[in-house]
């Protein structure tokens, strides 16, 4: 009877010692891929086109909108919208 106690102890021990080291593997690949996939990249500018009508094929009714930023002073940034815009001249409203 106390064979099997100790067995029993030593299978709950290793069983333990099992858990506790594929904790400590999952945590560790988290940690790892989190960083690997959080790297801020800043973006200076973005275009924003319209769909349906392109403005390089002078179409009328197309636009184009480009935000730009920059930080102008420590907590202050600076944002600018820019609109290109070919007017619809004969359009039915």
């Amino acid at each position: 009877m106390k064979k099997s106690f100790n067995k029993l102890g030593c299978i709950m021990k290793n069983y333990k010692v099992a858990c506790a080291v594929i904790v400590f593997v999952l945590i560790g690949v988290f940690l790892t891929v989190s960083n690997v996939f959080g790297e801020l990249t800043p973006i200076k500018s973005i275009e924003i086109f319209s769909r349906d009508a392109d403005l390089s094929k002078k179409e009328a009714g197309a636009w184009k909108i480009t935000k730009s930023a920059r930080w102008s002073a420590k907590g202050t940034a600076e944002i600018t919208f820019d609109v290109e815009t070919i007017r619809k001249t004969k359009s039915r409203y």
